[in-house]
């Protein structure tokens, strides 16, 4: 299976012959370590997955990205705080040597599940012959939740391996040491660069903002903390809704995957605006997405959203028949049901009368609901409020269930209100 996993991952990204358009950062921030990546890959990859991989005694617990489809990893983090993704480079030429170890499946995989910082991660990359680097030319990129950081990379015959001397490390697609070789200069390299190095303060919403800006159609993105062992999914280059993981949670409930796309809504807010004024109520909440999902509303004063009751959606994308009309329709059936009775010995006449009970049926049930018109369109939903303080700064967001009790949650809004009437 491990040979297989190892073919498949070469096979597969040798067919393509421009480098995949990741993205990876990381710094400290007063929350904790974290890392920010794009996965810039084939845009028919829509089954992005989460795989839950619990210890099993001799192993670390992992939390692994990657596409359904395909039976390795692009990336991911364990228990002790250690993260790796892959970057795709330039063509360069590799070599076994004899003197390093083999392994007959995926590397980085393995490395996951038995080192704890990049320290232990860097020594035990550079023990072993990677082949997949060799075929489908990759570096690594490697964070632990001290907030040491590297980059390894094969050069001119041996690893060579780029530590991190700032605040902060950006890792795309070229080879940091060696960037006349190709695919610099990198616009990426340099926003991400130059937006962190502007920033006044390193918060998960700059990350998200980052991803945000030098994204190219990414299958998912995520910002991880390493730290907390926190971990916020975005699915399909929609950066306003998320799906929030805690890999210590999420051990703890055993071995599973997440099919993301199962549990995403494509919430995309409409209004209020961002910093708006509000001085004139009601106001209206406004947001597009699945017309399937059920909705909450967390409206507070507090940016934690503490003590905060969600206020349930009724989604008008739900077909859904007031008591009168429930009501009406068995008289409708029993109606038909009599005259096709009473009519037996005119046959013809009696079924076309319970045909015409039926189909008026469906009809009234037609009428009571109200389905959006196309289901290919976006879907509006929209509540309204009433109660607001004056002069007060409200926090919002949307909290979407699509599957279970599983959900995902839109980005923080603001608005404030004037004097409110």
């Amino acid at each position: 299976m491990r040979k297989t996993a190892l073919f498949a991952l070469v096979f597969f990204l040798l067919g393509k012959t421009l480098p995949f358009c990741c993205t990876g950062f990381t710094a400290f921030t007063s929350l904790g370590i974290l890392v920010g990546n794009n996965e810039d890959y084939i845009d028919s990859y829509t089954d992005t997955v989460v795989r839950v991989r619990p210890a099993d005694g001799s192993t670390y617990g992992c939390l692994l990205l990657g596409f359904n489809q395909q039976n390795f990893s692009m990336g991911g983090m364990n228990d002790q705080g250690l993260y790796f993704d892959m970057f795709t480079v330039p063509a360069f030429a590799w070599a076994p040597d004899p003197n390093r170890l083999d392994y007959d499946g995926f590397l980085e995989g393995k490395m996951l599940e038995e080192c704890a910082t990049v320290q232990e991660a860097v020594a035990f990359l550079t023990a072993y012959n990677d082949p997949g680097m060799g075929s489908v030319y990759y570096q690594i990129f490697l964070v632990d939740r001290s907030g040491d950081a590297a980059v390894v990379n094969w050069w001119d015959g041996d690893y060579e391996v780029v530590r991190k001397s700032e605040i902060f490390l950006v890792v795309t697609n070229f080879f940091l040491l060696h960037p006349e070789y190709g695919s610099y200069p990198c616009w990426r390299h340099i926003t991400a660069s130059q937006m962190l190095k502007e920033a006044e303060e390193y918060t998960a919403e700059l990350f998200r903002t980052i991803l945000e800006t030098v994204n190219l159609t990414s299958n998912y993105s995520n910002i991880c903390n390493l730290t907390t062992g926190d971990l916020f999914v975005y699915n399909r280059y929609n950066f306003e809704e998320c799906i929030h993981f805690n890999i210590h949670q999420e051990l703890a409930k055993g071995y599973f995957d997440y099919q993301l796309p199962d549990y995403f809504s494509q919430i995309h807010v409409l209004a209020p605006k961002e910093g708006v004024m509000v001085t004139n109520l009601p106001l209206s909440f406004e947001w597009e997405g699945d017309p399937d999902s059920r909705y909450q509303l967390f409206l507070s004063t507090n940016p934690n959203f503490t003590d905060c009751v969600p206020i349930e959606v009724v989604s008008r994308g739900k077909r859904v028949l007031n008591e009168s009309t429930a009501a009406f329709i068995p008289l409708v059936f029993f109606a038909g049901f009599l005259s096709f009775a009473f009519l037996g010995q005119k046959r013809k006449s009696g079924i076309l009368l319970l045909m015409a009970a039926v189909f008026l049926s469906l009809f009234l049930v037609s009428c009571e609901s109200s389905p959006p018109p196309d289901f290919d369109a976006p879907h509006k939903e929209s509540l309204t409020v009433n109660n607001l303080q004056s002069n007060t700064t409200y926090y919002w967001k949307i909290r979407a269930f699509r599957a279970g009790s599983v959900f995902t949650e839109s980005i923080v809004f603001t608005f404030n209100t004037g004097d409110v009437r």
